[in-house]
């Protein structure tokens, strides 16, 4: 992907202010700050079901075997290692959950269904808007075996996701573990928090830090665009090795990013998701949620990020 400079004089016009900042004051920051005001009495639907030709992981209580429904499955729900929900899937494999302790509007919390090692644990970030969140998670067997889940406002009030459910995300995630290996955000203002990257918003522009462990060589794939529309203002850029914090420029408040991590060469996790998600990803979740750096004292340049 070559780098494409955008033109100062679109630099120079851009349309979003994000945090007023400069002067002494720092970034606004995803990670490690509640998205959202303490909320009590938050609801979370939760169905599991396999696709079409796979069997869930669950031991039966006779034999060790898999199993094609998730029904009697405990649930448990956690924020930060707290548990704040525990139900049971129904003869639909379906629960409503209500929460027994106070959680962030917009925060990631972990759903694990099942228990020991064939348990299925999911990363599910609750709505912004409502007390209420819809999700379903969907299990392929693979090889690998993944889920696929769903999530959005249960604005219906029967805890599955419909379509007349506001801020929809559709996220792919290691059923071992709740890591997000793919994010397609279709509506949703909120993106997971256990993600390997920090991203920090300062004025017209937006920071993103790598945050995984050496590991292997990480590289970054970042496209942002206002509109699919031919000849709309757009910027491209590839690093790798993606070693240190890159600043981009906020194009528009409308805009799409296209965002790709890879690790030893192969992909990490994707994300495709409106601009404005980027700058409210959920507090805690499944994984560690990574701190960022200090906050600047002033807004960062885009140089030496935009190619010359």
């Amino acid at each position: 992907m070559s780098p494409r400079q955008v033109a100062p004089a679109l630099l120079a016009c851009l349309l979003v202010t994000v945090s007023a900042c400069g002067g002494g004051a720092g970034s606004t920051s995803s990670p490690g700050i509640l998205p959202g005001s303490t909320q009590t009495g938050q609801r979370l639907g939760v169905t599991l079901t396999p696709s079409g030709g796979s069997v869930l992981p669950f031991s039966t209580s006779r034999h060790t075997m898999t199993a094609t429904s998730a029904s009697g499955q405990p649930v448990t729900v956690t924020y930060q290692g707290t548990t704040v929900a525990t139900g049971t899937l129904d003869g639909n494999a379906f629960v409503e959950l209500s929460f027994t302790q106070a959680v962030p509007a917009g925060a990631t919390v972990t759903v694990t269904v099942g228990t020991g090692a064939t348990a299925v644990v999911a990363s599910v970030t609750l709505s912004q808007a409502i007390k209420a969140t819809a999700s379903d998670i969907v299990y392929s067997a693979g090889p690998p075996p993944v889920i696929t889940v769903q999530t959005g406002d249960d604005t219906s009030g029967t805890g599955t996701v419909t379509s007349g459910d506001e801020n929809q995300a559709t996220d792919t995630e290691n059923p071992s573990d709740g890591q997000i290996e793919d994010v397609n955000s279709s509506t949703s203002t909120t993106l997971p928090a256990n993600l390997p990257v920090a991203i920090t918003s300062c004025g017209s522009t937006i920071t993103i830090t790598p945050t995984l462990s050496a590991a292997g060589p990480i590289g970054l794939q970042f496209e942002e665009k206002t509109s699919d529309a031919s000849g709309s203002a757009q910027y491209e850029f590839a690093a790798n090795p993606f070693s240190t914090p890159l600043t981009f420029p906020i194009l528009s408040s409308a805009a799409r990013v296209d965002m790709t991590i890879t690790q030893n060469g192969a992909t990490l996790v994707t994300i495709e998701a409106p601009l404005s998600s980027l700058l409210t990803t959920g507090s805690g979740g499944a994984s560690p949620s990574p701190s960022p750096s200090a906050s600047p004292s002033a807004c960062p340049t885009l140089s030496p990020n935009v190619p010359s």
